[in-house]
């Protein structure tokens, strides 16, 4: 009985810890990268890009506009890069600035939301 007790109370302190960290501004990253996944469907819009300069060099990064219809740290993306969605940008030159965050994402294997870390565009530009 105890230990049942203190997982949930585990579970509720991490909740909350996870909850906090949704909505704490953190630094811009600058970058530049080739669009490789352009993706938009129920609610979720992202790239994914093949970073070629800056912080993150070497990696691929999906940058997510949305990650569902009650996205509650959907930003603003500012720039001249007009995505749509259609795969009609994939292999596209790009450059931008983006953040971490943090989105609600549905483990398809439990069935339940998840709180994780992800990146979102705050401005993007072709090259």
């Amino acid at each position: 009985m105890k230990t049942k007790t203190l997982l949930l109370i585990f579970g509720i302190i991490l909740s909350t810890t996870l909850f906090s960290q949704e909505i704490k501004p953190t630094k811009r990253i600058s970058f530049e990268g080739v669009v490789v996944k352009e993706y938009l469907g129920d609610g979720v819009f992202y790239i994914s890009v093949k970073i070629t300069k800056g912080d993150l060099i070497g990696a691929i990064e999906t940058l997510y506009f949305s990650v569902g219809f009650d996205d509650n740290n959907k930003i603003e993306c500012h720039g001249n890069a007009d995505l749509d969605g259609t795969g009609m940008n994939e292999g596209k030159k790009i450059k931008g600035i983006i953040i971490a965050s943090a989105g609600k994402f549905e483990n398809f294997e439990t069935g339940n939301v998840e709180t994780l870390k992800c990146y979102r565009p705050v401005e993007l530009n072709w090259l």
